[in-house]
């Protein structure tokens, strides 16, 4: 799971207007507007970076704003409202779909994955996209993304350098103690084969290496660990009944 952002609409909001514009917030819908900004036009006196600005907020500007607007009254309403409730939409969003993902531990996959805030602060799933769009940002979201698919990478390469360490060193090992040796046709033989696949089968478990854990800074922060069982498994973030 990672923060992500949020985008606002460039209408003022009518909830009986049948203009998509004023209703959702996506890139596409507004593409016209910002083919036009780009064309040199303004847009109610902006332009396509002010415009972007405008439109793409931080998790931090939202909270400020609903402080100031009186919706919200808690300084730590991130941390203690929004973000858990993140992690919990997600949790369930995997646990509905999992059949539906590859059973590989070899492979990863960055998702964009779309909410709605209502007027009561409650969050509505609308859609999910795998391989999700990362241009067309403001400068300061910019960095944001580009520090997000760093992070992105960082976990990944750090998966994959701890899986070999833990391969490379069970091999060693099993030459070391002679349990690994050619045999007269020259093919590798493994004694007590069954046994050493079991082991090798909890050696390739993804889970990090003390010096290859994410850094501090790493955005993204985790919410299933496929290595437990029950709310272990969802770091208690579910309740016993959901599963």
């Amino acid at each position: 799971y990672h923060d992500g952002f949020l985008r606002v609409t460039l209408a003022n909001y009518d909830s009986s207007s049948s203009d998509k514009k004023v209703l959702l917030t996506n890139l596409a819908l507004n593409k016209q507007i910002y083919d036009d900004v780009k064309g040199g036009h303004l847009y109610e006196g902006m332009d396509e970076e002010s415009l972007k600005q405008a439109q793409q907020w931080s998790y931090q500007k939202l909270q400020a704003y609903l402080l100031e607007e009186g919706i919200i009254n808690d300084p730590n309403w991130l941390d203690n409202y929004l973000r858990p409730q993140f992690k919990k939409a997600m949790i369930h969003l995997l646990r509905m779909t999992t059949h539906a993902f590859k059973k590989d531990k070899t492979t990863f996959e960055l998702f964009g994955v779309d909410f709605l805030l209502d007027t009561n602060l409650n969050l509505w799933f609308i859609e999910a996209n795998s391989g999700p769009a990362i241009g067309g940002y403001s400068v300061p979201m910019e960095k944001f993304i580009v520090k997000m698919v760093q992070d992105h990478f960082e976990i990944a390469y750090g998966i994959l350098k701890s899986r070999m360490k833990r391969v490379m060193d069970y091999v060693n090992k099993m030459i070391a103690d002679g349990e690994a040796v050619f045999g007269d046709d020259g093919e590798v033989e493994i004694k007590d084969l069954e046994r050493k696949m079991k082991e090798f089968k909890e050696v390739t478990k993804n889970y990090f290496e003390k010096e290859f854990e994410p850094s501090v800074t790493n955005g993204f922060k985790k919410i299933i660990d496929a290595n437990y069982e029950g709310v272990e498994m969802y770091q208690g973030l579910i309740e016993p009944e959901c599963l």
